[in-house]
């Protein structure tokens, strides 16, 4: 029923980008959490056997093959992949093993052990570590051409900086390098412009997915050059917003971003609301086509797989390429 819903919204608004079924209540019950399942939105966590950091003794990793969820994530990919590989690119949902961790116990247990347990914190991440990087690279392979890390926990609505610096970066580094492909850093649902500066270098990392309240402007002078700037407009209040409306803040976030970088404009709240009416969908799309850049000069940025970095810098050099390339 997913693929057969986005084969909808592909054939109805053309989107750049096909997203897998963001799922993290679904991912959440297969560590043992109670899920509930809306009628307009997607399930959420209903409780989590998880009261406190002792209670994480009781913590059993499924294995990648055993599950359900997993499965499911890697037939909706194979499905995605079959239907526009090579048409749309296709962006995997993925939790870090700290997102992960945030998922299944919630934010109170989480600053738990991250203020007064930091070696079980630690030794949780471990543990957690293979299953996320197995299943980010099981995505990798069905078919999702980047994965969208959603990083809920290291935003600065939940951490101090000291803490984004010397816990979760050293601990991103780690992993992102174990992933075998491009990923996009999603702000979690906090504004995430003033953390972009720290998690910037990390490898793979071609991006940050930014918060509605966020400064485009801002999030574009702490990037590193070439990499992308998605966002900022707020999907889950599209369904409030006039068509007026809609048409004024694409058209104010197309001006912010124009030459400033790579941007790709996208509801980042992220999801619309089943009662959103198609015309404001619709005027979303409309408005982009419509927008008409102030700027004459147009600038190239190739974006291709490292693998292939040392020939495409040759045929950089030999100027039979002109446009600057980021490799993922």
């Amino acid at each position: 029923y997913y693929i057969q819903g986005q084969r909808g919204i592909v054939k109805r608004f053309h989107p750049d980008i096909v997203f897998t079924a963001t799922a993290a209540a679904m991912e959440a019950a297969t560590f043992g959490c109670s899920v509930k399942f809306l009628k307009d939105y997607p399930p959420n966590i209903l409780e989590r056997p998880f009261k406190n950091a002792q209670d994480l003794d009781k913590l059993v990793v499924p294995k990648l093959d055993e599950s359900p969820f997993v499965a499911y994530t890697v037939e909706v990919i194979e499905g995605l992949s079959s239907q526009f590989k090579g048409l749309v690119p296709i962006a995997g949902i993925w939790l870090d093993p700290i997102d992960l961790l945030a998922n299944i116990v919630g934010p109170e247990v989480l600053m738990e052990l991250l203020f007064f347990h930091p070696e079980e914190f630690q030794n949780v991440i471990e543990k957690l570590e293979p299953y996320s990087v197995g299943l980010a690279n099981r995505m990798l392979e069905a078919g999702a051409d980047f994965l969208v890390n959603y990083c809920s926990a290291c935003n600065v609505g939940m951490i101090t900086k000291d803490i984004a610096e010397t816990v979760m970066e050293p601990i991103l580094r780690r992993i992102y390098v174990e992933v075998k492909g491009g990923i996009i850093f999603h702000h979690g649902g906090s504004k995430i412009g003033k953390y972009i500066e720290i998690f910037k270098d990390l490898p793979h990392n071609a991006g940050f997915t930014i918060d509605a309240r966020d400064s485009l402007t801002e999030a574009f002078e702490a990037v590193n050059e070439g990499q992308l700037v998605i966002g900022n407009i707020s999907g889950p209040n599209l369904d409030r917003r006039s068509v007026t409306a809609i048409e004024k803040m694409v058209e104010k976030a197309l001006k912010e971003a124009e030459g400033k970088g790579p941007y790709i404009l996208l509801t980042s709240g992220a999801d619309i609301n089943l009662n959103a009416k198609e015309e404001q969908i619709e005027a979303f799309m409309e408005s982009v086509k419509k927008y008409k850049p102030s700027s004459k000069e147009k600038k190239i940025l190739g974006i291709a797989c490292g693998i292939f970095q040392a020939e495409v810098d040759e045929l950089v050099r030999q100027k039979r390429i002109k446009f600057p390339f980021k490799y993922l």
